[in-house]
């Protein structure tokens, strides 16, 4: 048994376009980051099953992506359809074109570098959170122990 998609891509779910960032065999649940948003307030995190991951798309809503009319950064995915996969991209367009906000269909993005590094940022988050956590319980210890009947002193016996 394997991932429904390869882990880093842009993929169409029931509800949304995101990142497919993780999959755990255990259960055969798909993790999939930045499903409305890319990062803070409306993005988020969901835990679904195969069969709510649909397919792979062109970009995911918040990443910069390069258009038949240049670089620009995906501001929404509408009118998906169903299963989110016959949308169009709206896109804030950089560079010469800057400034509109215009609407893409799928064929018209042509890539989406930053969504395949999500998995790694993703990962660093978890261990850096890990070791907080390590840090904090050691700390935790050491006030106990420094704080405790014998105030720092071991008591042989």
């Amino acid at each position: 048994r394997h991932s429904k998609f390869p882990i880093g891509s842009c993929v169409a779910t029931t509800f949304g376009v995101g990142v497919l960032v993780g999959w755990r065999v255990e259960d055969d649940m798909h993790i999939i980051r930045s499903l409305w948003n890319r990062c803070g307030p409306g993005s988020g995190l969901a835990y679904l099953r195969r069969d709510s991951v649909h397919s792979v798309v062109e970009a995911a809503v918040g990443y910069d992506v390069q258009t038949t009319y240049g670089a620009g950064k995906v501001l929404a995915y509408v009118r998906g359809g169903k299963i989110n996969t016959k949308g169009k991209y709206i896109v804030r367009l950089k560079g010469r074109h800057r400034g509109p906000v215009m609407e893409f269909n799928r064929c018209q993005i042509l890539s989406c570098q930053g969504a395949t590094f999500v998995p790694v940022t993703e990962h660093i988050r978890a261990a850096a959170l890990y070791r907080l956590e390590v840090l904090h319980y050691k700390a935790k210890l050491r006030e106990k122990m420094l704080n405790g009947p014998s105030k720092g002193v071991r008591i042989k016996g």
